[in-house]
């Protein structure tokens, strides 16, 4: 017995700060990530590799690693060390809590990951028209956002082309280009529409059939200040669509082209149409 406690005098005492420092680097590192929006994966090896860095840090200083330290094999042995663990990760997770819980409190910067968060796990499908004006919001750019009476004169005939039958269809628009006359507006934008049921099982709206074109439209305003469509094209390719286009004919293909470069377009017109009939169905 008096050998035992002389083999654990002769530790080296910083081993339970190298101990503390290892154990403590896994759940502090993959919360932070993970709290910064990092994926979750990411946030665990990124959690892995920092206990492994105090690991290397330690060997690089001491020459040993502090698990091979006679104090704290015995420390391991000990039957009570489960309940201290937990202790002491209770610890650990209360002070990481209440900096969190001050920082939200105190701190506005605090609020954008969380609201990325929410945001992250809402917007893959939302769940009613709050959660789906919020995720168009965030994923629309402020050009792309833009209402008025000339679009929804647009969105309007969009539907009465290419759904005549009816049904619960919305349509969403990307202006390219446009053309403002006294009496005349020419229009020109990349227009996606889907038609919607109602899932039985899901319990939300879902696309059945999805129509997205690249259209330019000549436009008459009407005395109440409204709009209807005098002329419509869906070919970029056709000369009917340089005869309706003219000016803005061929800027508005250099757009789309460009958009369509990017490979969000259609994510954000499909985002648009969803929360439009979501909003409709709540106001039912």
């Amino acid at each position: 017995m008096p050998k035992g406690r002389g083999s654990q005098t002769n530790s080296d005492p910083r081993a339970s700060v190298w101990a503390a420092l290892t154990i403590a680097a896994f759940p502090l590192v993959a919360l932070s990530m993970s709290w910064m929006g990092i994926h979750p994966l990411v946030s665990f090896l990124l959690g892995a590799l920092a206990s492994l860095l105090v690991l290397l840090v330690e060997g690089m200083f001491r020459r040993r690693l502090w698990i091979s330290e006679p104090a704290i094999a015995h420390v391991l042995g000990d039957p009570m060390l489960g309940y201290r663990m937990l202790i002491v990760l209770g610890i650990i997770l209360l002070v990481f809590e209440t900096f969190l819980l001050a920082g939200f409190l105190t701190n506005p910067s605090f609020d954008k990951p969380i609201v990325r968060f929410i945001l992250n796990r809402q917007c893959v499908q939302p769940e009613n028209a709050l959660f789906a004006r919020l995720c168009a919001t965030n994923a629309v750019p402020p050009e792309y956002a833009g209402i008025n009476a000339a679009e929804a004169a647009i969105r309007d005939e969009a539907v009465k082309r290419y759904f005549p039958d009816g049904g619960l269809v919305t349509c969403s628009t990307i202006k390219l280009g446009e053309e403002i006359e006294p009496l005349l507006y020419t229009h020109s934008a990349i227009v996606r529409c889907d038609r919607w049921v109602v899932g039985k099982i899901a319990g939300h709206p879902v696309s059945v059939q999805t129509v997205q074109a690249t259209i330019v439209a000549r436009l008459r305003i009407r005395q109440d200040g409204s709009y209807y469509v005098q002329a419509w094209n869906d070919n970029p390719s056709s000369a009917e669509w340089s005869s309706i286009g003219q000016g803005i004919a061929l800027t508005s293909l250099e757009r789309q082209r460009k958009l369509a470069s990017d490979g969000h377009i259609a994510d954000i017109l499909a985002m648009e149409n969803f929360r439009r009939v979501m909003e409709y169905l709540s106001s039912k």
